[in-house]
């Protein structure tokens, strides 16, 4: 009876917390363009557990995500970069050079969270603050699929369209573990990953493994994403239905509560883009010292206008697809 309870204050919090956008967010975890399949949607959502789930080992990933202890951390990653002992061995990877074209899209997902600020100057004032919280999140998609460039946002997207097909998913797994190792692996294996590379093939694969029933590692992989970009709207959604699919419902309201607040709520609002534009800021700056240290100045071998999706106006994006995405 007092579980039964817990559990209805759980999901009563769970869609209080939630905007607009990150409600429609849980039901389209990526844009409605690739994910326009009520069958799909309908086996995203009522997924069942796993029976191995009970016997799978819980690691060190599922201890709790704090910002302010993400702050500490950053700040004492900056102030221990400069010693040679201490240097930051992730660095050594070549995946990690800050080209001008990388410093450029991680700049402009900077400017992306300050615009999740329905008040930020940038917005525009012709659209209401869903138009133009729908167009920001949009862009943050794009940026996200397209962050390794063009080329593997296709083989990611090509990926993505097979697991339409259940029979796909084992053979869809393998290719989403082989491009994470491929850009985010430090040493060659999947013991050691700097998701910062590229976190787009990790979501997709915890999107895949909560279809699969395999609650506990969609999970990890979901905590993984939000160690290195608590902002993320797609795993913080998708992270607050795998507990709730779990029956965890202390997990449902503390990844609720982490989430964009609603677009009501401005003052809570504007304090959680600040808190993770300072910690965005401070990751660039760390990266950014250790390109240097190791690499020199960034490059200037890709340019961010050459890579960057072309999606079109903003007014286009609003005529073609925001009645779609945000159903």
């Amino acid at each position: 009876m007092i579980q039964s309870f817990f559990s209805i204050v759980a999901v009563v919090i769970f869609g209080a917390c939630l905007s607009d956008i990150s409600y429609a967010l849980i039901v389209n975890i990526t844009p409605a363009r690739y994910y326009n399949c009520n069958t799909r949607y309908q086996t995203i959502l009522y997924t069942i557990p796993n029976d191995n789930d009970a016997e799978e080992e819980i690691t060190s990933d599922d201890s709790p995500i704090d910002i302010d202890k993400q702050k500490n951390a950053l700040e004492g990653m900056l102030k221990n970069s400069g010693g040679e002992s201490n240097t930051d061995t992730t660095i050594k990877n070549t995946s990690n050079i800050l080209t001008s074209s990388r410093k450029m899209r991680l700049e402009r997902e900077i400017e992306l969270i300050k615009q999740l600020d329905p008040e930020h100057l940038d917005n525009n004032r012709e659209y209401s603050d869903s138009q133009n919280q729908e167009l920001v999140i949009q862009e943050l998609w794009s940026l996200w699929y397209g962050e390794r460039g063009r080329a593997n946002e296709i083989e990611l997207r090509k990926i993505e369209d097979t697991t339409v097909e259940q029979n796909q998913w084992p053979e869809a797994e393998r290719r989403y573990l082989e491009l994470i190792r491929k850009h985010c692996s430090v040493d060659g294996t999947m013991d050691n990953l700097e998701l910062t590379n590229w976190v787009e093939p990790a979501n997709r694969l915890a999107t895949l493994l909560f279809m699969m029933g395999r609650l506990k590692e969609s999970r990890k992989w979901c905590k993984r994403i939000l160690n290195v970009k608590p902002w993320h709207i797609g795993a913080l959604s998708g992270i607050a239905i795998v507990c709730m699919q779990m029956g965890d419902g202390e997990g449902v309201i503390k990844y609720s509560l982490m989430g964009l607040p609603n677009l009501n709520l401005r003052k809570q609002r504007k304090e959680w883009v600040e808190n993770n534009v300072y910690i965005a800021e401070k990751q660039l700056l760390r990266l950014e010292e250790l390109s240097r240290e190791s690499y020199g100045e960034p490059d200037d071998t890709s340019s961010y206008a050459e890579e960057k999706p072309s999606d079109g106006g903003m007014e286009d994006a609003i005529d073609s697809e925001s009645d779609a995405a945000w159903q």
